[in-house]
């Protein structure tokens, strides 16, 4: 940002600034270092328990502007786009709605509103329309000095009770800013509000699908499948946790996930392996293994050698070396460790060569049609040979047909798991047939 040099009045007045309440400072105060105005209006609102609005106006192409033009004209298209904000807002929104404007940066301008009801498409309509108006205004405004043609992009975040105003601001400058560049969706404010109440009232449920012995056809295990709310965004599992990563919540709800599956285990009294899918940032995060330890201590009944923390390959591993530490610190917990969708793409084999798992996943892509698929056949070889080479069990997923099931009985694939089997259940439901078993004694009966 063009700074102004402060002498003599502007000096005096600059600091006397400092002593007058929030309110009076509202239209683009000075960055101050002992206080910050928008902060504190922010703040009265969530103390009031009451939400407000973030708009972001961010100026297109500032930096091609940066380079064509001297420093004081655009210090004067600077000032005179924060004149036009304050000669417009109170045309826009009823007095007292606009509770702060400030600039940051080169070419952000925020402005903090009461939020008094509006949905989120009437908020990005009303966002669209002064846009588009602040725009018209600037050009009569600027065409006598300046030709570049001023617009924005532009982005707005609802502010709801429930974090620090600082934290909540940053939060939410942040996704404006993403909104603004077609980063993220419009309404992603109202999707961290809604995914915070979902966590912080633990409305999400576990169901559990059994991994049977493809040997006995017993139950060994179960894994863990997470459900969101019914009726809402988040009931499937792909768009809580896609939408839990966007908001940056994504470590809070796996902890719950974990949690929950602790509690279960302690209240079913199970002992069998339960797997566990984790993400790669929770999982290197020293938090996330901080309080998955507290839960332990929470749930005595329940054995860390049961868990089985499955990796995704949703997230690229930037340092193998560290990950590799944090992994090892959860190994000497007693906890296990597998590879999830492996060959489902390069990351996964990476992955399984640099931690060495317990246990890999053999992702449904490779499964489905293996009974006439003879290079998908080849590619299952291959990774049962580095299995055996690693001295790891394997489990092969998502088997839906009788024809992939009796396909892989013979090509010492340790484990199965898929709808064939079983469809995801109440956690620790006893299966009622055993149908390896019954194709066993159907060849002993034929010989």
């Amino acid at each position: 940002m063009y700074q102004k040099t402060y002498k003599g009045w502007e000096r005096f007045r600059t600091f006397a600034k400092m002593l007058v309440p929030s309110h009076y400072l509202h239209q683009f105060p000075p960055h101050f270092i002992m206080r910050d105005v928008l902060v504190e209006q922010v703040e009265k609102r969530l103390a009031q328990g009451k939400s407000c609005l973030l708009l972001l106006f961010d100026v297109k192409s500032y930096a091609e502007m940066k380079s064509l033009y001297p420093a004081h004209v655009l210090q004067q298209i600077e000032e005179t786009i924060m004149e036009t904000f304050c000669s417009m807002l109170p045309e826009e929104f009823p007095s007292g709605h606009v509770l702060a404007m400030q600039k940051y940066y080169d070419d952000d301008y925020v402005v903090i509103v009461k939020d008094d009801g509006l949905s989120e498409g009437e908020l990005l309509t009303r966002l669209d329309f002064f846009r588009d108006k602040l725009e018209k205004e600037l050009l009569k405004r600027t065409q006598s000095f300046f030709d570049f043609p001023l617009a924005f992009h532009t982005g707005g975040v609802m502010i709801a009770p429930g974090e620090e105003a600082y934290d909540a601001i940053s939060h939410a400058l942040q996704d404006a800013r993403a909104i603004a560049k077609k980063h993220l969706p419009a309404n992603i404010g109202y999707i961290r509000a809604q995914l915070r109440q979902i966590i912080e009232d633990e409305e999400i449920r576990v169901l559990a699908q059994p991994i049977v012995s493809l040997e006995s056809g017993e139950v060994i295990g179960w894994e863990m499948l997470t459900r969101g709310p019914v009726g809402t965004p988040f009931a499937m599992p792909d768009e809580l946790f896609h939408y839990a990563y966007q908001t940056d919540m994504l470590i809070h709800l796996e902890l719950l996930v974990v949690k929950k599956a602790f509690l279960i285990i302690s209240q079913k009294k199970t002992t069998s392996p339960v797997f566990i899918n984790v993400t790669v940032p929770s999982l290197k995060n020293p938090y996330f293994y901080k309080m998955v330890h507290k839960l332990v201590e929470q749930f005595p009944e329940m054995d860390p050698k049961q868990i089985v923390f499955e990796i995704t390959e949703r997230h690229v591993i930037e340092d193998v070396g560290a990950f590799t530490q944090s992994l090892s610190e959860f190994r000497k917990s007693g906890f296990k460790l597998a590879v999830d969708d492996t060959g489902a793409g390069y990351a996964s084999l990476h992955m399984i060569s640099e931690l060495l798992p317990d246990i890999i996943k053999i992702d449904r892509s490779i499964i489905r049609n293996i009974d006439s698929h003879e290079v998908k056949d080849t590619v299952l070889e291959a990774l049962l040979m580095v299995a055996r080479k690693i001295g790891c069990n394997v489990v092969a997923e998502g088997i839906e047909t009788e024809e992939e099931a009796r396909a892989l009985l013979g090509k010492n694939v340790d484990y199965g798991q898929g709808f064939f089997f079983s469809k995801p259940l109440e956690p620790f439901t006893e299966l009622t047939e055993n149908w390896i078993a019954k194709q066993k004694q159907k060849l002993v009966l034929e010989n």
